[in-house]
C-alpha cells in the first residue's frame, strides 16, 4: 500500500476504536483517541536543508517552492539564522530576535530581509536575529510541509555548523545537499557519520548545479558519493538516493513555461525521490506510533470488557461477548500493522489489498 491508502486504512481504525470506547461509556479513552487522530490529521514534518556553506542550498529551496529570491542567495548570512519556509495563504514574513525583554518578532516585507540576516545589514548579528519564517501559499508546502534552510557547514565561521547541527535535533527528514564542483570530502562524511547517523534512512542526498557541468560528467559524481555514503552509513549503494539538479533551470523554467528547462533541472526526479523519502518517515514513524498508542489505548478499553464478561446476568455476559468481539478484530488488524511481518512500512505490499480492508471495516 502506498502511504494515502495505509493512511485511511490507520483512520479507520482510530474511527472504530473510537466508536468502541464510546459504546461502553468510556467517553475519557473516545476523546483520548480522537486527539490523536487529530493531531495524525494534523501533522507537521520538517525537512531540514543541510551542506557546506554555499552549496547551493537557498537556492535549492527556492526552486522548490517556485519562488525566486526567496531565501537569501550568495549573501554572507548572520552567525545563527535559520529560515523557516512553510504554507500559508498569503505571503508573510517574520523575523525572530531575542532582546533583553525576551523574544521579539516582527513582520517585514521581502525587500528587508537582507537588513536582518545579512552582514552588510545586520553586522555581527546585533540585531540578535534568531531565525527568519517565511509563510507562502506554495502547493508543495500545503499538506504540511515545512523546508528548513541552515547557516551551512564549514566556512569561517564555526556558528553556522553549531545551528546546523541543533537544527537537525528536530528534523524528520534531511535534505543534504553539495555541488557538481567536488564529491564529498571527508568533512562531509564525518558530518553524514556522526550527525545523521541512523536517520540515514530518512535522508534524501541532492547535488546541485547541474547545468555548470552536464548530465554526463555529474555521474561519476554521483556515483562516487553514493560509495562514500554507503562505507560510512552501512547501507547498500541502491538504498541511497542520490538526485543531481539545476536549480537555475527550474527557476527559468517557472519564469519561461519552457519544458526543456523543467527537464535540464530533473525536479521532476527530486519532487518523486523527496515525497517517497518523506512517505517512507510518515508509514515508519508518524503512522507507527500513531498505532502503538492506539493500541494501548483499546487495551484499555477492553479490560472492564473483560471483567464484565465474567461477572455480570447472561444477557449482560452476551453484549461484553459482542463489546469484547469487536475489540478483539480491531486489535487484530492493529497487530497485523505492528506485528513482526511489517513490509507495510516499507512502502510494500503487505498482501492487504484495498478491497480486503474496505471489507474488514464493513
Amino acid at each position: 500500500m502506498n502511504y494515502q491508502l495505509q493512511n485511511k486504512y490507520v483512520q479507520d481504525l482510530f474511527t472504530k476504536a473510537e466508536k468502541c470506547a464510546q459504546s461502553h461509556q468510556r467517553s475519557d479513552l473516545a476523546e483520548s483517541i480522537d486527539t490523536i487522530r487529530e493531531q495524525l490529521r494534523n501533522q507537521k514534518l520538517s525537512v531540514v536543508v543541510c551542506g557546506e556553506f554555499k552549496r547551493g542550498k537557498s537556492s535549492l529551496i527556492n526552486a522548490l517552492v517556485g519562488v525566486d529570491k526567496l531565501c537569501p542567495v550568495a549573501l554572507s548570512i548572520t552567525t545563527n539564522l535559520t529560515t523557516e519556509v512553510t504554507y500559508g495563504e498569503v505571503e508573510k514574513i517574520t523575523v525572530v530576535m531575542y532582546t533583553r525583554k525576551g523574544e521579539e518578532r516582527k513582520e517585514i516585507t521581502r525587500d528587508q530581509i537582507a537588513d536582518y540576516v545579512t552582514e552588510k545589514g545586520n553586522p555581527n548579528n546585533q540585531k540578535q536575529v534568531q531565525s527568519l519564517i517565511i509563510e507562502i501559499p506554495s502547493p508543495l508546502l500545503a499538506d504540511g510541509l515545512v523546508l528548513i534552510d541552515t547557516p551551512g557547514l564549514g566556512g569561517v565561521n564555526g556558528k553556522h555548523t553549531i545551528v546546523t547541527k541543533e537544527s537537525l535535533k528536530f528534523a524528520d527528514v534531511i535534505l543534504f545537499v553539495s555541488d557538481t564542483s567536488r564529491p564529498l570530502l571527508q568533512p562531509d562524511l564525518d558530518f553524514i557519520q556522526n550527525n545523521i547517523g541512523d536517520r540515514i534512512s530518512h535522508t534524501l542526498f541532492v547535488v546541485t548545479r547541474l547545468d555548470e557541468v552536464g548530465r554526463e560528467k555529474c555521474e561519476p559524481i554521483v556515483i562516487n558519493n553514493r560509495k562514500k555514503i554507503s562505507e560510512v552509513s552501512g547501507r547498500s549503494l541502491e538504498s541511497i538516493p542520490i538526485v543531481p539538479v539545476s536549480s537555475r533551470m527550474k527557476l527559468s523554467y517557472l519564469d519561461s513555461g519552457d519544458e526543456e528547462h523543467l527537464a535540464e533541472s530533473n525536479f521532476t526526479e527530486l519532487e518523486k525521490a523527496l515525497w517517497e523519502t518523506i512517505d517512507l518517515y510518515r508509514t515508519e514513524v508518524v503512522l507507527g506510533k500513531a498505532l502503538t498508542d492506539l493500541t494501548d489505548l483499546v487495551a484499555q478499553v477492553k479490560l472492564p470488557i473483560l471483567a464484565e464478561k465474567t461477572t455480570y446476568e447472561q444477557d449482560s455476559q452476551e453484549k461484553a461477548a459482542n463489546y469484547l468481539s469487536q475489540i478483539e478484530e480491531l486489535e487484530n488488524k492493529l497487530n497485523d500493522l505492528l506485528g513482526n511481518d511489517s513490509s507495510w512500512q516499507k512502502g510494500k505490499d503487505s498482501g492487504l489489498g484495498l478491497t480486503e480492508i474496505e471489507n474488514g471495516l464493513m
